[in-house]
């Protein structure tokens, strides 16, 4: 974006650091692979900030905390405002990373492989372009969509109020949930019982090949399409797929 420029720039070395925290306000941000081993931090705004109003850095006991100490009041913005952070990070940093972020959008446009990712949005929408590896994966938000491309995460959790959900390659185990809007997912592996659900809004799930699962599926206005055998829906197997909606089909399709 032209509009943009940079009125800041930090750069902080990873060595002995467990733990990345993000806590921002009105802000989109990008993450993009860095080659050197050191985490560098790009803030770019519309307009001119003051130092009270820019990017605030605490780097102690193996901890980075990047936050604003400034909330901006939003129905006093113009309408073209806009501030970018952008976080070059290497790929050799394998710990663990916390945004919280009340406007804006979060997007990662290179593979990362991570402890724990864990993602709380007010309003905005969140694109993994590439792959994540995690051991634990959270993502919460209220108003916005989700896109990602592939989550391998031992143990996942997706929940939104208002917004679709579409995973391109998803593996492990955990839940998925949406009040209201569709979710489709693409599931390679399922590694124990998994939960997906919407109140409002259609269920896609296109599953890689038979696996041995369980599929417990209920649908309280709309059809349950799958074309799986009876077999998984009445034998006794250790992992279960639970699928509820409230309103909305559900599809459950075989070998995507």
């Amino acid at each position: 974006d032209e509009r943009l420029s940079v009125v800041s720039e930090k750069t902080i070395d990873l060595n002995n650091v467990n733990d990345i925290s993000f806590n921002l306000n009105v802000d989109d941000i990008t993450f993009i692979e860095n080659t050197d081993e050191k985490i560098k931090i790009v803030e770019k705004c519309t307009k001119q900030l003051s130092e009270n109003e820019k990017l605030q850095f605490n780097h102690q006991n193996n901890k980075i905390d990047i936050y604003r100490s400034s909330k901006l009041n939003i129905n006093l913005l113009e309408k073209s405002f806009k501030r970018e952070v952008i976080v070059y990070l290497p790929k050799s940093y394998n710990k663990n990373i916390n945004i919280k972020l009340s406007i804006g959008d979060v997007d990662f446009s290179s593979d990362l492989k991570l402890n724990e990712l864990e993602i709380y949005l007010t309003t905005g929408d969140i694109n993994i372009d590439n792959n994540i590896e995690c051991k634990s994966f959270i993502l919460e938000g209220n108003t916005g969509d989700a896109n990602i491309n592939s989550l391998s995460s031992d143990e996942y959790g997706i929940s939104f109020n208002t917004g679709n959900i579409e995973i391109s390659n998803l593996s492990g185990k955990g839940y998925i949930n949406t009040t209201t809007g569709d979710l489709r997912c693409n599931i390679s592996d399922l590694t124990g019982n998994s939960d997906f659900s919407s109140s409002i809004g259609d269920i896609t799930l296109n599953i890689k090949k038979e696996l041995n699962f369980k599929i417990n599926a209920s649908c309280d206005i709309g059809d349950i399409k799958t074309d799986f055998t009876e077999d998984n829906l009445r034998k006794n197997f250790s992992n279960a797929l639970n699928i509820d909606c409230g309103c909305g089909d559900i599809k459950i399709n075989k070998n995507y």
